[in-house]
């Protein structure tokens, strides 16, 4: 081989080499954009997962004060009418006692009960 055509070889192939160089790299490039795109893509359905659960944890947690306000609301309207009757018998009773006192009919005062 002449010098020449040793020189023109060479640069063959390091013109090949450095093509092959040049399209490994845009492949290696492109496979990095594409990993990067689908673990950006993977982290925002993570990020979706999770504030769906968050919400659906918030929607139980509501439902549940929900049911138990409406538990203590009940608690407290069935505790006032015990109260309100309680306090009815004893007014009713205190009506009553100038009659047993005096000797008098229980017929004499509308508001005693007939026992």
């Amino acid at each position: 081989m002449t010098r020449l055509s040793r020189v023109l070889f060479g640069a063959y192939v390091g013109g090949v080499v450095w093509l092959g160089v040049l399209v490994l790299g845009l492949v290696l490039y492109d496979a990095y954009e594409a990993a990067v795109g689908t673990g950006l893509a993977v982290l925002l359905l993570a990020v979706a997962a999770l504030r769906e659960a968050l919400a659906a944890e918030d929607r139980v947690v509501h439902a549940d004060t929900a049911r138990r306000l409406s538990a203590l609301e009940s608690a407290v309207a069935v505790r006032h009418l015990q109260e309100r009757q309680r306090a009815e018998r004893l007014i009713t009773d205190a009506c009553c006692l100038p009659a047993a006192v005096s000797g008098g009919t229980q017929h004499e005062y509308p508001c005693c009960r007939d026992s």
